[in-house]
């Protein structure tokens, strides 16, 4: 089964998101202090999601087949006063 290592990161600042859910089809895990995450996931095609508070979530279509890493760069939102 392959690996999916991946940051998510502020699409602006490129600072880590820690405490971000990601989602793979049933699969879940939780960033790192350091925004770190990492799945272990059949080899086929899923939907990667990416959620944070404060944060539009992200998705993104992958074919897996072999151990890689991802970085998913997450658009903050905005407050209205």
């Amino acid at each position: 089964m392959p690996t999916i290592k991946g940051l998510v990161r502020d699409l602006n600042t490129k600072k880590p998101i820690a405490g971000a859910f990601v989602s793979f089809n049933g699969y879940t895990a939780r960033t790192d202090g350091q925004g770190n995450f990492t799945l272990t996931i059949p080899a086929k095609s899923y939907n990667l999601r990416a959620t944070a508070q404060n944060y539009t979530g992200h998705s993104s279509i992958l074919a897996i087949s072999v151990d890689g890493q991802v970085i998913i760069d997450m658009i903050p939102t905005v407050k209205m006063l």
